[in-house]
């Protein structure tokens, strides 16, 4: 395939648009562009070795600790003259200046769910004023488009475009992001936090790839992003998640059972959406990546085969022309119940130790304890529900088999990723107990994951 062309910097061409990190096409009308500097050429960096790996632990230490007043700022404001701003501070600002707009054009709706608020973010054309798409998902020209299906616990409708508009605004502020502590992710999450007043969750898709896509100039103007939940049990990675989306939570659990899971009938109108629009403008359907963290790995699948209902520009089932999967386990609340049985389990051998261990004060009775291994939700190929679809073109695959952490809430429960049938799979080593998360933001596994991308330009 070859629609990805190599580019003149947004600086040279005029035409091109930014929204939330996204290029808007020239073929497609917009509103004149905003200026910004030319981008530096993007630099991949990748450890030398394990020992090169940072000592970040998921979730970010800094996710929900960074400091932000109302100002946006952590120096004291008695201060604030005589103390230069750190681009520290410039990213709190800013974070709080793009989420100030994503509350203004999308203001809170009672009563909403997850996907009705994240239908209307993706319905803005956030490069001008003129309102939202009433059909359904603004497209804003892309030759790429990314469906990210996001792991337990990890999605909140404002994160993923207030993140890439973040990363946007340090560069009109001519402000590097190797100068900023923790990703953009990590900014916009804590100022999330504060607004609402409760944890808005860890996103591995948000520090990881799309940190590492937005840093690429050749391919963020190129390719739009859309992110959604996998299925309603990844809410209930905290005891907030349960509170606030509960009902919704048991609704769906019967309909993923039926195989009708909003996250990915969200997905597949939005796909649908663009295509209509693209067609309109006289453009290709634009390649569709779907790309996944976790739990998100059943509903990619899921999702990649509700495309085979969709026709394509020639009237061919749709392709989904790359799927990428980071640490893949099923469905979310079959892998917490996986993890309750492997807990009970070891609560067992716990106890049959302790009578062994009476047992062996009898003169002549000898029992030895058993080692009592880890609750997990273990690896191993489950082709069940772990497969390459026959409409993907290439299906690549990392996962992890050393997490005792999981989500770092109790109980814990160790989270291991399993291979896709059919899919290209490697191993990471060397993570350690926390290896659910840090997979996700492994300079392994985003090199991996640009390198497709700039492939699918081939």
């Amino acid at each position: 395939m070859s629609i990805i062309t190599s580019p003149a910097s947004a600086a040279d061409d005029p035409t091109k648009l930014r929204t939330l990190g996204y290029r808007a096409s020239a073929q497609v009308k917009k509103p004149e562009a905003r200026s910004k500097p030319a981008d530096s050429p993007a630099q991949v960096e990748r450890f030398q070795s394990q020992d090169d790996v940072p000592p970040v632990l998921w979730p970010r230490e800094n996710h929900d600790t960074v400091t932000v007043n109302r100002a946006g700022s952590s120096v004291p404001a008695q201060a604030s003259q005589a103390v230069k701003e750190t681009p520290n501070d410039r990213a709190r600002t800013l974070a709080n200046e793009v989420l100030d707009e994503s509350f203004r054009r999308v203001p809170v709706v009672k009563g909403e769910s997850r996907h009705q608020t994240n239908a209307r973010i993706q319905s803005e054309d956030w490069t001008s004023e003129t309102g939202a798409n009433p059909s359904g998902v603004h497209y804003d020209g892309s030759e790429v488009v990314v469906i990210a299906f996001e792991g337990t616990g990890a999605f909140h409708p404002r994160r993923a475009q207030a993140t890439q508009e973040l990363h946007h605004r340090l560069r009109e502020h001519g402000i590097d992001p190797k100068t900023v502590s923790g990703s953009a992710a990590d900014y916009v999450s804590s100022a999330l936090s504060d607004r609402e007043g409760s944890p808005s969750g860890w996103s591995g898709l948000a520090v990881g790839p799309m940190e590492a896509l937005a840093k690429d100039p050749e391919l963020r103007d190129r390719t739009q992003w859309l992110s959604f939940p996998s299925e309603e049990v990844e809410a209930l990675a905290n005891v907030d998640g349960w509170k606030k989306h509960g009902s919704e939570v048991v609704e769906n659990l019967w309909a993923s059972h039926n195989n009708d899971t909003p996250g990915v009938n969200q997905a597949v109108k939005a796909v649908r959406d663009i295509q209509e629009q693209a067609r309109a403008a006289g453009l290709p359907d634009p390649q569709i990546v779907v790309l996944s963290h976790s739990s998100g790995a059943r509903s990619a699948v899921r999702f990649s085969e509700a495309l085979r209902q969709v026709q394509d520009s020639e009237g061919h089932p749709t392709e989904v022309d790359l799927a990428f999967t980071i640490d893949p386990v099923r469905e979310a609340h079959e892998a917490f119940g996986e993890a309750l049985g492997s807990l009970t389990a070891r609560g067992t051998e716990h106890n049959l130790n302790r009578g062994r261990k009476l047992l062996s004060r009898i003169p002549g009775v000898s029992l030895p304890e058993q080692p009592v291994g880890p609750a997990l939700v273990r690896s191993r190929p489950q082709p069940e529900s772990l497969y390459a679809p026959p409409n993907v073109h290439h299906f690549r695959s990392f996962y992890q088999t050393s997490d005792r952490n999981g989500l770092g809430v109790g109980p814990r429960f160790g989270i291991q990723g399993s291979p896709v049938a059919g899919a290209e799979n490697e191993t990471i080593t060397g993570l350690g107990e926390h290896g659910h998360g840090t997979i996700a933001y492994h300079p392994k596994v985003t090199g991996a994951f640009l390198e497709e991308l700039h492939d699918l330009a081939d």
